[in-house]
């Protein structure tokens, strides 16, 4: 049986992970980990299990977007829930992350 690892915090601002971590700690009980960008947060992801990814659309070196692209493609990640925390609001995004299964938009 595999140990699941809370959640999976991903943002490029420092300060916002802190913030969320100690949110989720709070409010469900369960630590996690934390990533600056989504190539941090697949390469985490390969080597625990997540309950869940909260992420930022907008991140240097692989951005939001990509990372859920990735994760659904990957035949251990695809079932992840995953819930986007973004200030980026057009149409295009909303209906890009949409169509890749973000379970929460916050």
């Amino acid at each position: 049986m595999v140990a699941l690892c809370g959640f999976l915090t991903t943002d490029d601002d420092a300060s916002v992970r802190v913030l969320l971590s100690r949110i989720l700690q709070r409010e469900r009980g369960q630590g996690g980990a934390e990533a600056a960008h989504g190539l941090d947060a697949l390469t985490q992801s390969s080597g625990a299990t997540f309950n869940a990814l909260v992420f930022d659309c907008e991140m240097p070196v692989m951005d939001g977007i990509e990372t859920l692209r990735a994760i659904r493609k990957s035949t251990a990640l695809r079932g992840l829930l995953v819930a986007v925390l973004t200030s980026a609001r057009t149409p295009a995004v909303v209906k890009q992350v949409v169509a890749l299964g973000v379970q929460a938009d916050v």
